[in-house]
């Protein structure tokens, strides 16, 4: 919770950021942090979410962390090691104990809604803001539409991002109503909860129809009835778009982006050079582990063949085309076969096999970072 104080510095209570993190968003911020006199150094980085930032920008993870290191001789050291002490016998008891306890404990009342103020919101005169339905009536709307008879029907993200297995039945889509004519909504009807929908984006009702966007798919249900509730034995349920359209969407916007951008054009044609170059270099000294006696133009080029013509293989990577193509292209180039066969194969197990262990535990930690 930094307050900004001047465009060059940031002062307030330490919360979200430390100096490092706060610098990575902000270049020209000195933050002024209070800190207490027991506390010599800190690091730590800001929490950002749910809003993009230029890549340079953008925090490495959305996690709100600081470090801070102390005196240990200082009392306000010694307090925490006895909770942190604390904290690790506590939470070394077993799960099924803390449940056991837990299901023992009096069930305690949720906490009513935090409301906005309808006081806050600054209308023209004859109008008049009002609140209209809160949780549970619904939960986490991304989107509503208003059908013909005023009821509002409300695309519901709960099971957003890491949240994603919050409602294992998947999201919802609601419709809520006023039933009395109070101007509020006493009654929620769930028209559909389905595992393929989650953090739907977007919902519409056009008659006996509604069309709900979730990504990468354009659905549309039936509620032939008129009842509200889809029934998989007489309402229907359709993919009227599927993933075809954002797919080459997206791809032509971020060909347009690369288009515009010559530093963006170097940098795809120079990042491919390099892994080309690096996959010849792989390929040539393999050959000269093994005797095989060609120059390195030659094995770039039989590589770069056989690369070529196992593009068409209906294999991962080209499996085993790859290797029968390469050691061809070797063998026709002069090589002998007890020396092109174990240096392909070595080759393989450079650049193919020996990457999935550690390419399979970095596309985890991206996920785990939100990152994909």
């Amino acid at each position: 919770q930094c307050t900004e104080r001047s465009p060059a510095s940031f002062t307030g209570a330490v919360a979200v950021g430390a100096r490092r993190g706060v610098r990575r968003l902000f270049p020209s911020a000195t933050p002024a942090l209070q800190l207490p006199a027991a506390i010599r150094t800190g690091r730590g980085r800001p929490a950002v979410e749910n809003f993009r930032l230029p890549n340079r920008f953008r925090a490495p993870r959305a996690n709100q962390t600081l470090s801070l290191f102390m005196h240990p001789s200082s009392p306000t050291f010694r307090a925490i090691a006895g909770l942190l002490a604390a904290s690790f016998v506590a939470l070394s008891f077993p799960r099924s104990f803390v449940r056991a306890a837990d299901a023992a404990a009096p069930a305690k009342e949720a906490a009513p809604p935090t409301i906005v103020p309808a006081k806050l919101f600054a209308v023209p005169a004859g109008l008049e803001v009002t609140v209209w339905a809160t949780t549970p009536l619904l939960h986490n709307p991304t989107n509503i539409d208003i059908d013909k008879d005023g009821r509002v029907w409300v695309a519901e993200g709960v099971n957003y991002r890491s949240k994603a297995n919050r409602q294992p039945a998947g999201d919802k889509i609601v419709v809520l109503e006023d039933t009395t004519g109070a101007g509020k909504a006493d009654k929620s009807t769930v028209f559909v909860q389905d595992p393929d929908l989650i953090a739907p984006l977007g919902v519409a009702v056009i008659d006996d129809k509604v069309i709900v966007s979730q990504p990468p798919n354009l659905l549309e249900f039936t509620d032939k009835k008129g009842d509200h509730k889809f029934d998989s034995s007489v309402d229907t349920r359709e993919v009227l778009l599927t993933k075809l359209v954002p797919v080459l969407g997206r791809a032509l916007s971020g060909l347009a982006a690369v288009i515009r951008s010559p530093g963006k054009i170097a940098l795809l044609l120079g990042g491919s050079a390099v892994l080309t170059l690096s996959y010849v270099l792989t390929i040539y000294f393999s050959t000269v582990a093994f005797g095989g006696g060609l120059n390195l133009a030659q094995v770039g080029g039989a590589y770069l063949v056989g690369s070529a013509i196992a593009t068409v293989a209906p294999t991962p990577g080209g499996l085993g085309a790859l290797e029968a193509a390469v050691i061809a292209g070797l063998v026709s180039a002069g090589m002998a076969s007890s020396a092109a066969v174990p240096a392909v194969f070595l080759f393989r197990l450079a650049t193919f096999w020996l990457p999935i262990l550690p390419g399979y535990i970095a596309f985890n930690h991206l996920r785990r970072e939100e990152f994909v």
